[in-house]
């Protein structure tokens, strides 16, 4: 059977007439008849009877038109999804963004661009955890993320590519007294909070490529928090400080000043996505960032 032979079949059972199905499909009426014919070959099965001239359908060509048009407009739009999605002109891209980090101004442009280019496109932008991150690359349920890029990150797996670095920074209130302060070396941290205390994320939240390559932490006075979408919270309002990259959400917060530590490593920001993904929005991002060096 092939979607030929449905879709002669099926304007013949519409129109009643095997000579107005070929009108309406552009053919001969011959050609209509024989492909019919085939169909009823391979089912074993009369779909059409003639009464006094009249075409139609018998008991069996009923039931089989009521699956045979469910199945050729399923066959339709998975043509038409599958040439949209080829174009890139339809689907959705799934973007991830670790729960702590801002977009990277040349990710939000490339995404600008690629919604003014294709518009039809849905781009769909969610929040995560690293955990979280690899566990819904892996799955597929995201296309591409935005990490901090460590050494060790699982490489066999996914792709990666760097979009820039950052300075580390200490994220303080700007009603604390040192928070005049633009700069200062990672080792008088301890110096400048007094008896204010760090605020971390519990490193359980992290995998195990990244926790070794976290700065220590030295101090006594340490606040640790399962939930990073509090960290804001304790820095704004003065109850703690914390390190973090310049891509951090604190970067820009109300009330937060971010003091640069001098001699530490730059932090890359980058994408990661698995190498098998195919989706021609996610390599049509890419092309747009590109464009962009």
């Amino acid at each position: 059977m092939t979607t030929t032979q449905l879709q002669y079949f099926l304007s013949a059972a519409r129109t009643l007439s095997f000579t107005a199905a070929a009108e309406e499909l552009y053919t001969t009426q011959p050609t209509v008849s024989r492909q019919v014919a085939l169909l009823e070959e391979e089912l074993g099965v009369r779909l059409f009877r003639r009464d006094n001239n009249i075409l139609n359908l018998t008991d069996v060509g009923r039931a089989f038109h009521a699956r045979a048009e469910r199945l050729y407009e399923d066959y339709q739009s998975m043509v038409e999804e599958a040439r949209d999605l080829a174009s890139g002109v339809k689907g959705k891209i799934r973007i991830g963004l670790l729960e702590d980090q801002n977009l990277d101004p040349k990710l939000s442009d490339a995404i600008h661009s690629l919604v003014l280019k294709k518009p039809n496109a849905a781009v769909d932008i969610l929040r995560c955890g690293y955990l979280e991150m690899i566990d819904h690359l892996s799955q597929g349920h995201y296309d591409v993320c935005q990490t901090t890029v460590y050494p060790g990150m699982p490489e066999g797996e996914f792709q990666i590519r760097p979009l820039s670095t950052t300075s580390t920074y200490l994220a303080i209130s700007r009603d604390y007294v040192q928070a005049e302060e633009t700069s200062i070396p990672a080792e008088d941290v301890r110096r400048v909070l007094g008896e204010m205390p760090l605020v971390v994320a519990d490193r359980s939240t992290y995998p195990d490529f990244v926790r070794g390559f976290l700065p220590a932490v030295t101090m006594e006075n340490v606040r640790t928090v399962s939930a990073i979408s509090s960290i804001p919270l304790y820095v704004a309002t003065g109850l703690a400080a914390a390190c973090v990259n310049g891509g951090n959400i604190l970067n820009g917060q109300p009330g937060v000043q971010m003091i640069e530590l001098t001699g530490v490593p730059p932090v890359t920001q980058g994408l990661i996505w698995r190498r098998t993904n195919a989706n021609p929005l996610r390599m049509a991002l890419l092309e747009e960032l590109g464009e962009r060096g």
